[in-house]
């Protein structure tokens, strides 16, 4: 990675980091991602969603799991 792209990651993982927060926050799916369907259990996949971009957001801002 060069130094031009270390600001970009960066956004990106704060971004990831606030989907990650207001999905953990509201219990529900960003507006990103709406109307989820029916069938889709709403309360534990937006919050195990909300976990795997915090994990993600957490991954890319550690300077080891950085590719």
């Amino acid at each position: 990675m060069t130094k031009n792209q270390q600001p970009a990651l960066i956004l990106f993982a704060f971004g990831l980091l606030g989907l990650g927060l207001l999905a953990l926050h509201y219990g529900d799916f960003a507006l990103v991602w709406q109307p989820v369907p029916a069938w889709v259990p709403t309360r534990p996949a937006a919050y195990a969603s909300g976990v795997l971009m915090l994990a993600l957001a957490v991954g890319l801002n550690a300077p080891r799991t950085r590719s």
